[in-house]
């Protein structure tokens, strides 16, 4: 800390020594005084007066070459220093090893950390920036884009030929072909047994979308039972609900831009059991899908609109519709804006709308884990 200087200290300083001061030394140093009782006391006697004389050294010249009878060794040039694994710690240097995970460009996109408070697992991890970034108003879900507004006419271009129409605005029939042919109501919600095992999703063969069984998930993103890596409340946007609960720092954007899954895929595709829609998650930076590819998808799936045929058809019964309805009117609570918006695709989720990762499903798709809210 540096000393602070003032009046009552000036008479206990020596004089400054420069060109211009008349009390400078010139040439060797000034003999050694006497010495008094003070230095004997000193425990620091040994430096307490300055030595007669130095005798001029001269210039110095650097010179391996060493005059007759000096004790000093030759001198030397020093060894260059080379980089690399010291002899002695063998097993302390290692190379880096790059992540299969982290893409090997940059972020392109500032991403600031979410307001919220973030954990996650003990490994490297990794999701993308959006190009346009997120936005939202607290405690509001986001507008529906253009184009996924609910059409509630009887009339609408969109339904089937081949419903069979009853009294008033409900019609009944098959359910709508942008459900996957394979898809049951959960027994927990099955209205009748026999209904679930005639009717079926959409028309034709489930769709194959490749192998993965040697795709490797992000830990961020693979679902254990006993210890989920993430919670989501698929009802509010990123920012607001998304925890990673072994990350013992705020979530980055380093965390965001990294791959989904190693091999890189260009493209995933997610199902939930409990809805009737292929979630199908793009690049938007080849070669792969990254952590906030998914989870962008996701939610832009989850807040789009249903139709009309969604919620009337052979398939849903009164129960199943009714435990829809209760989602959507707890979801929009007292907001007149968000109900008038009708029910989403959230709300097929029911109470099990905490999302907790992905496992590997059938014919090349990942199943999203959800569960009820505790409290």
């Amino acid at each position: 800390m540096p000393h602070m200087l003032n009046d009552e200290f000036d008479d206990d300083l020596p004089p400054l020594v420069d060109a211009s001061n008349a009390q400078a030394f010139s040439g060797a140093y000034p003999a050694s005084p006497a010495r008094s009782d003070a230095y004997l006391h000193t425990p620091y006697s040994a430096f307490a007066a300055f030595p007669p004389a130095l005798p001029d050294l001269g210039s110095y010249q650097l010179n391996s070459q060493v005059p007759p009878g000096s004790p000093w060794p030759a001198w030397t040039p020093p060894t260059p220093q080379m980089f690399g694994p010291s002899p002695a710690w063998p097993m302390l240097w290692q190379p880096h090893v790059q992540s299969p995970f982290i893409p090997t460009s940059p972020a392109p996109y500032p991403f600031p950390p979410s307001p919220a408070s973030f954990l996650a697992p003990p490994s490297p991890y990794f999701l993308s920036p959006p190009a346009t970034p997120l936005s939202y108003s607290p405690g509001q879900l986001s507008p529906a884009p253009s184009g996924w507004e609910l059409t509630r006419s009887a009339s609408d271009t969109g339904i089937s030929s081949r419903r069979k129409r009853k009294t008033g605005l409900l019609a009944t029939g098959r359910p709508p072909a942008s459900w996957r042919s394979n898809f049951q109501l959960p027994r927990s919600r099955l209205g009748s047994l026999l209904r679930s095992k005639s009717v079926s999703g959409g028309k034709g063969e489930p769709q194959y979308f490749g192998d993965i069984s040697d795709v490797v998930l992000h830990p961020m993103l693979q679902y254990y039972p006993r210890d989920p890596p993430l919670t989501w409340d698929l009802r509010q946007p990123l920012a607001m609900s998304l925890q990673f609960h072994h990350l013992d720092r705020r979530l980055s954007s380093f965390d965001l831009i990294q791959f989904a899954t190693n091999r890189p895929l260009p493209d995933l595709h997610l199902i939930h059991t409990a809805t009737p829609w292929i979630i199908t998650v793009e690049s938007e930076q080849a070669p792969s899908v990254t952590i906030h590819d998914l989870l962008q998808a996701i939610w832009e799936d989850m807040q789009r609109p249903i139709r009309h045929e969604d919620y009337y058809n052979d398939m849903l019964g009164d129960a199943e519709r009714g435990r829809i309805h209760t989602a959507w009117n707890e979801r929009c609570g007292e907001d007149a804006e968000e109900r008038g918006k009708g029910i989403r695709r959230v709300d097929f989720l029911c109470e099990s709308y905490i999302f907790e990762g992905l496992v590997p499903g059938k014919r090349g798709v990942w199943e999203m884990k959800t569960r009820a809210r505790r409290e």
